[in-house]
């Protein structure tokens, strides 16, 4: 036995309990990254430079994640168990944050533009209308090409995967 060279046998005890050290551990470093944007913020005020390395740590994470569970497969076994679990559908919830995170932008530049740039009050109505519209249209497109592109093409890849797992 010990000539044998069986170094592939783990315990599954210690890998599951190693993946939920990783998890915890993930989640430490989104809590750092969150705490130090907030004390950023709170000395040097509202500067997207101050907490670029914060947002491109989080990012990566999530980036990572997304390639990586495609790639094993695993993505599209974690969409189709949500799915089954919950009331709506994982696509469903992306379609609903990509409106409301877009109408929320909209609407923020729409006031924005209305009270900064407008004489009166028709032409803020005017102002915010014209900015509204266009604003969501931009957005919504924006953040389907940023969001839901890379979500269809993680679920696809992953399900491709998956497929070519089950056959060997």
């Amino acid at each position: 036995m010990f000539f044998t060279g069986n170094k592939n046998k783990k315990d599954e005890r210690i890998i599951q309990s190693q993946n939920k050290i990783y998890k915890e551990l993930y989640w430490v470093v989104v809590a750092i990254c969150f705490l130090s944007m907030a004390i950023k913020m709170s000395i040097y005020g509202w500067g997207e430079a101050m907490i670029l390395t914060e947002l491109a740590i989080l990012l990566a994470c999530g980036v990572y994640y997304l390639i990586r569970s495609s790639n094993l497969g695993l993505f599209s076994d974690e969409v189709e168990t949500h799915d089954e679990k919950s009331k709506f559908s994982t696509d469903t919830k992306l379609v609903f944050f990509i409106g409301i995170a877009g109408v929320v932008f909209a609407l923020f530049m729409g006031i924005n533009s209305a009270m900064q740039y407008a004489e009166g009050t028709a032409q803020s109505w005017v102002y915010f209308g014209l900015v509204f519209f266009v604003s969501i249209v931009g957005y919504v497109g924006f953040l389907l090409f940023v969001i839901g592109i890379p979500y269809l093409l993680a679920k696809s890849n992953s399900k491709r995967i998956a497929r070519k797992n089950e056959e060997e």
